[in-house]
């Protein structure tokens, strides 16, 4: 399922790469701001309440200059994987 696919690709990831993933099952309203927590914890991420003209204050997150580099880390990471991954799909189906 999704929870066993998310623990093996930070298991892999992990042997690499700074591996940031939900703890447990948080498929739900408390996975989020959880996440959101500890991506404060690690400066990742930064958070300011702003005023809201439908209720209380909001609190809105941005990313931080590390959060970004992380971000484009992972992403560059993520571009390397699937290509290798497409190269291995690609090189079942050549033609001759």
């Amino acid at each position: 399922g999704k929870t066993t696919t998310k623990e093996m690709a930070a298991a892999v990831l992990g042997t690499k790469y700074r591996v940031l993933k939900t703890e447990g099952n948080f498929n739900n309203r408390v996975g989020l701001p959880l996440t959101l927590l500890r991506l404060e914890r690690k400066g990742l991420v930064a958070a300011s309440y702003r005023a809201s003209p439908a209720g209380p204050s909001r609190k809105y997150y941005t990313l931080t200059p590390a959060g970004q580099q992380t971000l484009a880390d992972f992403t560059a990471a993520w571009r390397e994987t699937a290509a290798a991954v497409q190269n291995v799909l690609d090189s079942g189906h050549k033609e001759e």
